[in-house]
């Protein structure tokens, strides 16, 4: 199309027909729905290291007896 023809289609006068916040969050919106499971694969992963961190303190805060051989072996079965 040359510039004489498009200049039929577009008025002059015009504005947008939705404000910023709108187009915003649409665009927010449809990026989450498109890479939600890149964000919940993160997210599993860091409760995976989150856990795992929890769960090694506590292994190495019990003593190392008979009385306390339950809840070693009930630390690392869960």
């Amino acid at each position: 199309m040359k510039r004489a023809e498009i200049e039929l289609y577009v008025d002059p006068k015009a504005t947008w027909q939705t404000g910023f916040i709108m187009q915003y969050k649409t665009l927010v919106k449809r990026n989450f729905l498109r890479e939600k499971h890149r964000y919940f694969e993160k997210l599993a992963h860091g409760c995976q290291v989150f856990t795992a961190l929890i769960m090694g303190l506590i292994w190495f805060q019990t003593p190392r007896d008979e009385k306390t051989a339950r809840d070693r072996l009930g630390c690392v079965r869960t």
